[in-house]
């Protein structure tokens, strides 16, 4: 077992959190590693719904990767379905649709090639210990300074408080018929999320309250439009899993270290901005470790993304109203703006993550 190799910094989790966090901070002159569980290419359970405002951070993080990394399908309406109706509205600017088995394997490249030490160990505990911290994984023990935790809504190092209220996910991809729209299909357990990854490919990624269905096949046929639609899908991957999600905001800090994405808060998947605050919160992470303390690190996420998860939040509820009430929501939804307004608040932080002076 390697011993005591010191760093600067230590990222737990190579997801677009970690990654990006992990590179922004490695530019800066620090010695970065970065540990990641998994091993790339892999599948992850998302929409794989990546906003304009994702874009913009993709562009700072990865400049040299980011023309084909957009090489996929656009995403320029929503449909939102329930109960057999749907409103239909513009996505301006277009969203894209990259796979999460390529972007999180683009984002691990992308860091090695900034000197970022890069590897496939699975972490044990963090201990700190006076202004450092020891990491230890199933291959060594590592000192850093700092240490960021990007490792999901519900590792061992993200310790979220329980609610009654939680959650399944469920992802496949599947042969069909596409286009240049997602649609979002609410029911009374949950909602399901269609749309192109490639020509002839879609994404279906649900999520649904626990107890209310036990496989994607249950979640498609409990809408009979949707089950009528997905009849003649031919399935490409298996189904993906994850279990408990817990929805809303958490903690930006932890025992000193630095939490961003799903580690920090998971924001309503159907909002379609959580690769995008994943991004942003490790570019905002990374500008700050080792230049601010640790609890203006934190009052700085409030300010930037507080905003976002009580937004989503507002939506959430809406989407929960009782079924006699959806088509007036529905309704809601086609008059001129309201849309667009309802949804823009969750999407725009209320910091420049890219450029807001940190000091």
């Amino acid at each position: 077992m390697e011993v005591n190799a010191t760093f600067d910094l230590i990222v737990v989790g190579a997801g677009p959190a970690g990654s990006s966090a992990a590179i922004v901070a490695a530019r800066r002159g620090m010695k970065v590693l970065l540990l990641e569980a998994g091993r790339f290419p892999r599948h992850k359970v998302c929409g794989e719904f990546v906003s304009s405002e994702a874009v913009d951070v993709l562009h700072y993080v990865v400049p040299d990767r980011i023309e084909s990394l957009l090489a996929v399908p656009r995403i320029a309406r929503a449909r939102i379905h329930s109960h057999g109706r749907f409103v239909e509205m513009p996505v301006s600017p277009a969203a894209y649709s990259i796979p999460r088995i390529t972007l999180d394997e683009e984002l691990w490249n992308a860091a090695q090639r900034c000197g970022v030490t890069c590897r496939f160990e699975t972490v044990r505990e963090v201990k700190p210990s006076n202004l450092t911290f020891s990491v230890e994984t199933t291959h060594a023990e590592y000192d850093a300074t700092s240490v960021i935790n990007a490792s999901g809504r519900w590792s061992r190092l993200s310790r979220r408080i329980p609610s009654n209220d939680s959650w399944i996910g469920l992802k496949a991809h599947f042969a069909a018929e596409t286009d240049d729209a997602v649609d979002l299909y609410f029911t009374g357990g949950g909602y399901c999320g269609i749309q192109a990854v490639s020509p002839g490919v879609l994404n279906a990624c649900a999520l649904v309250r626990q107890g209310t269905a036990k496989t994607l096949q249950d979640v498609l046929q409990s809408d009979e439009h949707l089950a009528n639609r997905s009849r003649d899908w031919r399935p490409l991957t298996e189904v993906f899993a994850t279990a408990p999600v817990h929805l809303g905001p958490g903690s930006p800090i932890s025992d000193g270290m630095l939490q961003v994405g799903d580690a920090a808060g998971f924001v309503d998947p159907f909002i379609g901005d959580g690769i995008s605050l994943a991004l942003r919160s490790g570019v905002l992470a990374g500008r700050c470790v080792g230049e601010v303390p640790a609890d203006q690190y934190a009052r700085i996420y409030q300010a930037a993304f507080s905003g976002i998860f009580r937004s989503t939040g507002q939506v959430r509820r809406l989407m929960r109203m009782a079924r006699p009430l959806r088509p007036a929501l529905l309704q809601l939804f086609r008059a001129p703006g309201v849309a667009g307004q309802i949804f823009s608040r969750t999407r725009h932080s209320q910091i420049d993550v890219l450029q807001a002076p940190i000091g």
